[in-house]
């Protein structure tokens, strides 16, 4: 498959930035209540003092004409918005001393976080080709290994920047990492037909051999590791699989709670309490997401507030406003969040654990002990050919963005044994 591949660069036009500043200033907060208040400990979502708060950076401290040098924990991203179309021009930061470095003018997109991006035409058997986003480092080493990261939502491409740039020092490595279907810079799933993590497995496939790539290992966590988990069984050419999330509905057959040991009793005891409590928001994108798209997408403080609360609640250290607010500004310049849910439609919980879906492909699996859902390896080991597990002290659902040290030692690991 011969793909039309070109260089790609981030660009918002001054009028979206001007009109977003705009938003932002004029949004209205609502009053005082119990529920924001903080006193359930942020249980109930988001606080009113921190929302304030943010928005108050998001209006006059969050510069779009900056580079950030973010971390979750770690450098996340020197990400800069060119909004001055320099496309030749290169970043010589100049430190702020507030958790961030100024560049002294705008560069390529192509030089942001040194990381290669383009996008491909990728042919569909009816209509249009499809425009895929994607970061791509090939290595020079003719006997270098290749790897698929794959995210889900609200996580982006950008949460794999600081673990490509460590494996592509390594090497070793050539590594690729594509925005999903509907988010950020990819095109958005058709509007006259439904569509769902096959197609999106299919289309990851379609990139990779568009790219030369006859095999290749995919790393994945969220929405991510459900179409790991079909390119695993469909596609010859996927050699192995690395994943940070599976999710069950339950004890496979011939297992137990009460077998379980007291640790991984802890761990299902946390998913359980995580689905009573913190999946409300995956509910309303499986059945209403028509409705909550309209919502969310309408206001930038509507959509702080819906994607903030994840990457507060889903790590073990509070992300740095300006970790928060880079994510969540190129997600609304881009009008991505309502093409971004549709995978919630999907029944993807027993995908994980239906027979049909059993990788039989060497799989390696990664712990971080403030993943929203665990489930013991065990269970894992009903779903796959589970060759490789590592447990881990720090980190949680975003891994590769809190821990990119850990992820990619993880991952050179495994491939290293699988491959």
């Amino acid at each position: 498959m011969s793909l039309k591949i070109t260089p790609f660069k981030v660009h918002f036009a001054d009028e979206q930035l001007d009109k977003l500043r705009t938003q932002v200033k004029a949004a209205h907060i609502p009053r005082p209540t119990y529920e924001a208040s903080g006193t359930s400990d942020r249980n109930l979502g988001v606080t009113r003092e921190w929302l304030l708060k943010v928005k108050a950076h998001w209006e006059d401290g969050f510069d779009w004409l900056d580079c950030f040098v973010s971390s979750f924990g770690h450098t996340l991203a020197h990400l800069c918005l060119d909004v001055r179309r320099a496309q030749e021009a290169r970043c010589e930061p100049t430190c702020l001393g507030h958790g961030y470095q100024k560049c002294s003018r705008s560069f390529n997109t192509d030089s942001i976080n040194e990381v290669k991006q383009f996008v491909a035409l990728i042919p569909q058997p009816t209509g249009d080709p499809f425009e895929l986003h994607f970061i791509h480092e090939r290595s020079t080493n003719p006997n270098a290994k290749t790897i698929l990261f794959l995210h889900g939502w609200p996580g982006s491409f950008l949460e794999f920047i600081e673990a490509v740039k460590i494996l592509r020092e390594a090497g070793d490595y050539n590594i690729v990492v594509p925005s999903a279907p509907g988010y950020m810079f990819s095109d958005p799933p058709p509007v006259d037909r439904d569509y769902g993590l096959r197609d999106v497995a299919a289309l990851m496939n379609d990139l990779m051999i568009g790219l030369g790539y006859e095999k290749y290992g995919v790393q994945a966590g969220d929405w991510g590791s459900a179409v790991a988990r079909i390119m695993g069984v469909r596609y010859d050419t996927v050699h192995c699989v690395h994943l940070n999330l599976v999710v069950l509905p339950g004890p496979p057959a011939g297992h137990s709670f009460e077998a379980l040991s007291s640790s991984d009793k802890k761990m299902v005891e946390k998913t359980r309490k995580w689905a009573e409590t913190g999946r409300g928001y995956a509910i309303m994108h499986a059945t209403k997401p028509a409705t909550v798209g309209f919502v969310v997408a309408s206001s930038p403080i509507a959509h702080l507030c819906w994607v903030g609360e994840k990457f507060l609640d889903w790590t073990d250290q509070d992300p740095s406003i300006d970790e928060i607010l880079t994510s969540v500004t190129a997600q609304y310049l881009t009008d991505t969040y309502p093409t971004s849910i549709y995978t919630y439609r999907e029944r993807s919980v027993g995908l994980h654990g239906e027979p049909e879906w059993f990788i039989k492909k060497p799989t390696g699996f990664s712990f971080f002990p403030e993943e929203i859902v665990q489930t013991p390896a065990s269970w894992i080991g009903t779903t796959c050919n589970l060759v490789w597990t590592k447990e881990h002290s720090k980190g949680g659902h975003f891994a590769a963005m809190e821990q990119p040290e850990l992820l990619a030692a993880d991952v050179r690991e495994f491939f290293d044994q699988a491959w």
